[in-house]
């Protein structure tokens, strides 16, 4: 079962490391740090100071906003699955894993939905400007947290875990984790020196992550679902494998 999951941890480890070393080689070795510090898009920023508003300035633009539009509609499918998920397992209250008739998980639709445009309202009303970038925080630092977890649990399994059947090998194994692990605490740390609002925000998300493992160890670690079906479909293909492989010749006079 753990197989896939080392191949999607592995490729993680190897995607995240090459694109976020060649955007701060590139980016910041070409027009220096001071030059997109204030950037909200670093990489078409650097290709103008440089080259000007040219046709590939313009065509860097329009495939990043591309990206953020693909990247909106994914975590929107992301956060409503993993929501449903997780409550059907029981780690988190059980109605959010409430469908409707399509099927479709209705309430980790809407609920999530409905507490991040709570939050925008909130920032809105305390700085408009920021809202946005507070908002854009704590999805940050959570995705530097779930980074973090994932070089640990990467490292942990190789250790513990050697002889299990891997069907991709990230290259560096343990030390690219290690780098990757190292520069997510870094990032994650840096966010405290940006603005003081973003220091709130942060200790507000750190807050936030404290109470679900608080309701995780007072409440759900009792009433867990024993087997999710995810764990069942696994066992059932792990068996079916098992079944149809060629098992040994009888013996003569068998």
């Amino acid at each position: 079962m753990l197989g896939p999951c080392l191949q999607h941890v592995d490729e993680r480890v190897e995607g995240e490391a090459i694109f976020f070393s060649a955007v701060v080689f590139f980016v910041g070795g070409g027009v220096s740090a001071e030059g997109i510090r204030a950037s909200g898009n670093p990489l078409p920023e650097a290709w103008r100071l440089v080259h000007g508003k040219d046709w590939f300035f313009w065509l860097i633009t329009v495939v990043g906003l591309t990206g953020l539009i693909a990247s909106f509609h994914s975590i929107i499918f992301a956060f409503s699955r993993i929501t449903y998920a997780l409550s059907r397992a029981g780690y988190i209250p059980r109605f959010l894993s409430l469908t409707g008739g399509r099927r479709t998980p209705y309430a980790a639709l809407i609920i999530p939905a409905a507490i991040a445009w709570l939050l925008l309202v909130v920032y809105a009303r305390i700085d408009t400007s920021a809202a946005i970038a507070n908002l854009t925080q704590i999805s940050v630092f959570g995705a530097l947290v779930i980074y973090v977890l994932m070089m640990a649990s990467f490292i942990v399994l190789r250790r513990r875990e050697p002889g299990l059947p891997r069907p991709y090998r990230a290259p560096g194994g343990e030390y690219t984790a290690g780098l990757g692990f190292v520069l997510a605490a870094i990032a994650m740390g840096a966010g405290f020196w940006y603005t003081a609002a973003a220091r709130w925000t942060i200790l507000a998300t750190i807050g936030a992550i404290l109470l679900g493992l608080l309701y995780f160890a007072v409440y759900s670690r009792h009433r867990l679902v024993a087997e999710a079906p995810e764990e069942e479909f696994a066992l059932i293909e792990a068996a079916e494998a098992e079944l149809e492989a060629p098992g040994p010749m009888p013996a003569p006079g068998a």
